[in-house]
C-alpha cells in the first residue's frame, strides 16, 4: 500500500502501525537516513506476497535531508563519481535538500552518444519514436547529463531524416534547458516542416524559458495532454492536464501498490507531481516503455 508520512511520525511508528518493520520499509523505499523522514512523502508499505521494485527515484531523484552521494550511489547501483559527473557536482560533501538529481544514467562523451544515435537513425527502417525508444527517448536523459557540450551534436542530429531521432534530439534540448539549447530550438521551429515535431519543440522551448526564468530545473512541462490521479490506481479521481502545464516532481518512480499492469506490460509506474499554477498534487501514470510525458 501507499502511505503519506504524517507530522512527527517516525519509521518505527509507521512500521508498528502497519505491522511491518523498519527494515522492510527501508527496502521498499529509497531512504538514506531512517531517522529523518518528512511529512507529505509517499512511502510504499510492503505487504505479504506482493513484491514491488523500490520506490523513490529514476530518472530523477529529489534530494531529502540526510541524503548523501554514497547512499544514493548504493541505491542506484552506481558510483559517487558518476553521480557527480552526470549532475555537474563539483564536491562530494553534503547535498542540498530539494535539488533534483539525474540517476540511473550512463555517462557518455558527446561524440560517443552522437555516433550511437546516428547509427540507430541510419539503421532503423521504421524510424519512429517507438521503434527505437530506448535510444531516442531514454537516451535524451543521457544528453541532459552531458549538458551544453551536447548542443553542437544535437544541432547536427536535428538535420537527420529519421523523425524518431529528431524528436529525441528536441526532447534532449528541452531537458538541457540552457540558453544555447533555447537558440537551437527557436531556429528548428522556424526551419522544420513536421507539425508534430514542431509542436513538441515548442513545449521544449517553453521549458527552457521556464528554467531560465526560475533558475530551477525541477520544473517540468507536459509534452502532451495528459492527466493526474488522486491515487496511484486506475479509476481514481482524474484531473485532465493540458500540454504545456508546468509541474514540480515531488517523488519519482512509484510502482503501483495494487500491482496494476502498465500499457505495454510490466508494472504500472507513477510519478507524484504538483501542478505549479494550482498547487494540486497527484499521481501521473507513465506511458509505454516506462516513458514520462514530461520535458
Amino acid at each position: 500500500m501507499l502511505y503519506f508520512v504524517k507530522e512527527n511520525e517516525t519509521l518505527q511508528d509507521i512500521a508498528i502501525r502497519f505491522r511491518s518493520s523498519v527494515q522492510a520499509i527501508l527496502k521498499a523505499n529509497i531512504i538514506c537516513d531512517p531517522n529523518r523522514i518528512f511529512p507529505g512523502v509517499p512511502l510504499i508499505i510492503p505487504e505479504k506476497d506482493i513484491d514491488l521494485p523500490q520506490a523513490g527515484g529514476g530518472p530523477y531523484y529529489v534530494v531529502q535531508f540526510g541524503d548523501t552521494l554514497e547512499c544514493l550511489a548504493f541505491h542506484f547501483n552506481t558510483t559517487v563519481k558518476t553521480l557527480m559527473e552526470i549532475n555537474s557536482l563539483y564536491y562530494s560533501g553534503p547535498l542540498w535538500a530539494g535539488i533534483e538529481l539525474l540517476v540511473g544514467i550512463q555517462k557518455y562523451t558527446p561524440k560517443e552518444l552522437y555516433e550511437k544515435w546516428r547509427l540507430a537513425g541510419d539503421t532503423d527502417l521504421k524510424c519512429s519514436a517507438s521503434s527505437n525508444h530506448e535510444v531516442f527517448f531514454h537516451g535524451s536523459y543521457e544528453w541532459e547529463a552531458i549538458g551544453d557540450p551536447a548542443i553542437p551534436y544535437l544541432a547536427e542530429l536535428l538535420k537527420h531524416p529519421c523523425d524518431g531521432l529528431k524528436l529525441g534530439a528536441v526532447l534532449s534540448l528541452g531537458r538541457i534547458a540552457s540558453i544555447n539549447a533555447q537558440n537551437i530550438l527557436r531556429a528548428f521551429i522556424i526551419q522544420d516542416k513536421d507539425p508534430l515535431i514542431i509542436e513538441v519543440a515548442k513545449i521544449a522551448l517553453q521549458r527552457t524559458q521556464v528554467v531560465q526564468q526560475t533558475n530551477n530545473k525541477r520544473f517540468h512541462l507536459f509534452m502532451h495532454d495528459w492527466f493526474i490521479l488522486q491515487e496511484p490506481k486506475s479509476g481514481s479521481l482524474k484531473t485532465d492536464i493540458p500540454k504545456g502545464t508546468t509541474v514540480l516532481g515531488i517523488r519519482w518512480n512509484i510502482p503501483s501498490p495494487f500491482q496494476e499492469e502498465g500499457p505495454k506490460g510490466g508494472l504500472q509506474i507513477f510519478d507524484f507531481v504538483q501542478i505549479i499554477e494550482t498547487g494540486q498534487t497527484g499521481f501521473m501514470p507513465r506511458v509505454g516503455y516506462n516513458a514520462i510525458w514530461l520535458i
